[in-house]
């Protein structure tokens, strides 16, 4: 009994972290954000949501620099909205050839979520020198973003 009271905390838990991608959550409390407009405020130098972008150019991206993080999110994914102004602030500390952070709306990219196995947002996939070192499905705070990044930097 025991054992199933803690499989169920873990997987509430996961559910609050993360939005799969056939189960779009609307939300209904009072601090809703203007989701599109949230996420697309964090394009920048440091960082640019990606609107249409094929295979061969996301390898090319991935390729050109020493630490790449994607960011694949849905408009309507609230971990992704709670998450996106700490990797803002987390690119703006760093130059593009130490850390680039790239936003791709999956829904938009779907030949490219579907070629990355993109299952849930936010999912981060990290890149060190144009080869996949990590993937992490779910909302992370500033802190677990920095401890992640600090992992593969």
């Amino acid at each position: 009994m025991i054992n199933r009271g803690l499989a169920l905390l873990a997987v509430s838990a996961f559910l609050f972290t993360s939005c799969g991608d056939q189960n779009k959550q609307t939300g209904t409390s009072g601090d809703k954000p203007d989701s599109v407009e949230q996420i697309e405020s964090t394009a920048n130098e440091a960082h640019a949501e990606i609107v249409d972008m094929s295979v061969a150019d996301f390898n090319s991206l991935v390729s050109s620099q020493p630490f790449v993080v994607v960011d694949f999110y849905a408009t309507w994914c609230r971990p992704c909205i709670k998450m996106a102004p700490h990797l803002k602030k987390i690119a703006s500390e760093y130059e593009d050839n130490q850390l680039k952070v790239v936003k791709i709306d999956a829904e938009k990219n779907v030949s490219l979520s579907t070629a990355h196995n993109i299952k849930g947002y936010p999912t981060l996939k990290l890149f060190k020198d144009g080869k996949e070192v990590k993937t992490k499905m779910g909302g992370l705070n500033e802190a677990q973003l920095r401890a992640l990044f600090a992992e593969y930097m």
